[in-house]
């Protein structure tokens, strides 16, 4: 994979709405994009397009979301009595960000966030403990170059006065965020550091977030698209790193205040990981290059990987993974009607 071309499409991504490797096409060519919660029980899963999207429940039919024109949903979360999603809303020059509640009564919309729009506001990242939205955290600056990390709190009523995590002149994209089991916020980002894209990371205890750091040890081969889930006490994060050949799938674990060794879990060409927490244990998803496929880790509570399933399709397209009776994993993509069914087999040790 070229290291220009997966570069630019980071920039484009920024402070788009679409997810890496989610984009799908509806029978009449428009583009549609599948997002799912990263903690689900009820197998929630977000179809969303320019001005259009709905929200469908495993036991549910989909659930038309009412969109204006200009904004475009990326954020799906699961609630204890429902569902949050969050998106941008583009006017003219500025961007804003957008927030809809769905229930048995229906759809609403949340407020705004307290301050104005400063230009551009993207990469919204919902924020929920114990099954209640508790914040949210966001990119925004007047330009690519200067975009800041910001946070609100959800007080029940509105959002509260924004904090600054990270700011300052630097390209910030793949914002991505978790709760502890302490409560306690951990966010991570990718920043370019003058020579390529390092990942930084940010955790708030009580009211104070700790000073930005990098993840991991300096390098100058560029570190994107990471993806946070809270497991056990702590986080695993998983994310692509560019060896001088090939991006690789890369997992660390975050334990105690701190990073522990960075791990390789998949071959070359391992792009666009995503994790997904099920009632039969959490998931790592990623794209193989070669073969072209689509691979699901089965992990333990400590982040170890118990088992693998792929699916070989040349479709770039993000799967929803589901559980089968026959005790399989099926790789479903909703738009395009199409499912693939693989059994769990050992990983290579």
């Amino acid at each position: 994979m070229k290291l220009r071309r997966l570069s630019c499409l980071l920039c484009v991504l920024t402070l788009g709405t679409v997810s890496d490797g989610s984009a799908e096409s509806s029978r009449r060519g428009t583009a549609w994009k599948t997002h799912e919660p990263v903690e689900s029980t009820r197998g929630t899963v977000l179809l969303s397009s320019s001005g259009r999207a709905r929200v469908r429940e495993e036991a549910n039919k989909a659930r038309r979301v009412p969109l204006r024109r200009g904004e475009q949903l990326s954020e799906i979360v699961e609630e204890e009595k429902g569902w949050l999603v969050a998106g941008v809303a583009n006017h003219g020059a500025v961007r804003d960000l957008i927030f809809l509640r769905g229930s048995k009564n229906g759809v609403h919309r949340l407020p705004r966030l307290a301050e104005s729009s400063p230009g551009l506001r993207g990469r919204p990242r919902l924020l929920t403990e114990r099954g209640h939205l508790a914040g949210v955290a966001w990119l925004e600056g007047s330009g690519l170059n200067d975009l800041a990390v910001k946070t609100s709190d959800w007080t029940g009523i509105h959002w509260g006065p924004a904090d600054t995590v990270s700011w300052g002149p630097a390209i910030r994209s793949g914002l991505t965020s978790t709760v502890l089991a302490d409560g306690s916020w951990l966010l991570v980002w990718s920043q370019h550091d003058g020579t390529d894209d390092e990942l930084f990371w940010s955790l708030r205890e009580g009211a104070n977030w700790t000073s930005p750091a990098p993840v991991d040890n300096g390098n100058s081969y560029p570190d994107i698209t990471p993806q946070l889930l809270a497991i056990g006490k702590g986080a695993l994060l998983a994310w692509s790193r560019f060896d001088g050949q090939d991006y690789r799938l890369v997992t660390a674990r975050f334990h105690r205040g701190r990073w522990r060794t960075s791990t390789s879990e998949g071959p070359a060409g391992s792009v666009y990981p995503s994790f997904k927490r099920t009632t039969e244990g959490p998931l790592l998803l990623f794209r193989n290059a070669d073969p072209a496929a689509w691979t699901a880790l089965r992990l333990d509570e400590k982040g170890e990987v118990t088992g693998m399933a792929q699916a070989r399709t040349p479709l770039a397209a993000r799967p929803v993974l589901k559980n089968s009776r026959s005790g399989e994993t099926l790789f479903d993509w909703p738009l395009l009607k199409l499912k693939r069914q693989a059994r769990w087999e050992q990983p290579a040790r």
